[in-house]
């Protein structure tokens, strides 16, 4: 998985393994939502990985996908009802 995760500082992610397997999982491997992850942690070089997994992980109770556009694996799998069906 940590290739996955090449966008993130090297020196913070071989310093926590375990968080970038955490934030790689968590993005879902969405190379969209890796970058906009490692972003944030570039951007805040004090803060460890462990606590931006903490703060995405409270945030994924998949409504963080939705805000974004990203369909769950629900949404991918499953037929969508014409709005008519949708509303009855």
């Amino acid at each position: 998985m940590r290739s996955k995760a090449a966008r993130l500082p090297a020196d913070r992610a071989a310093a926590e393994p375990e968080a970038v397997d955490e934030l790689v999982a968590l993005c879902g491997s969405y190379p969209l939502a890796l970058a906009i992850t490692a972003r944030a942690a570039a951007t805040r070089p004090a803060i460890p990985l462990t606590e931006i997994a903490a703060e995405l992980r409270a945030l994924c109770d998949g409504q963080w996908r939705r805000a974004i556009g990203v369909p769950t694996r629900a949404e991918t799998t499953s037929p969508r009802l014409r709005p008519v069906q949708a509303h009855r």
